[in-house]
């Protein structure tokens, strides 16, 4: 054998020997694509629960109907309306209008003139 076949070989073999060891998608940053169970809150049930703790996680669905100036932004579903500090992050390079639906995902704020939500994730749905 001459040495550039030689030299295709052991290429081939080591390419190979790499996608053998290489780890699963999912442990490089890929994960679960499908059905999740969530706890669908409304702004009404936030608004006035004395359960849910300052920090804890929810999940609304409804339209960000208002910017009201930095971060702030106002979210309404059919119980009602609440503010949401969006920051440019939870954003993720999205356009959302009025008219589309959206699932936002947050933190609980409590603040002297209510309860917000720190929003981590905007979905439309």
């Amino acid at each position: 054998m001459n040495n550039a076949v030689k030299a295709a070989i052991l290429a081939l073999s080591v390419a190979g020997l790499a996608a053998c060891s290489t780890p699963p998608q999912t442990s490089l940053g890929g994960g679960f694509d499908g059905p999740h169970q969530q706890n669908v809150m409304t702004v009404s049930q936030v608004q006035k629960s004395t359960v849910i703790d300052e920090g804890q996680m929810v999940q609304l669905r409804g339209h960000i109907v208002q910017a009201l100036g930095g971060e702030d932004y106002r979210f309404r579903d059919d119980s009602g309306a609440m503010t949401l500090i969006v920051p440019s992050s939870a954003w993720a390079g999205r356009v959302v209008t009025p008219q589309q639906r959206v699932s936002v995902q947050g933190r609980i704020v409590k603040e002297f003139d209510g309860v917000k939500l720190y929003t981590v994730a905007i979905r439309l749905d």
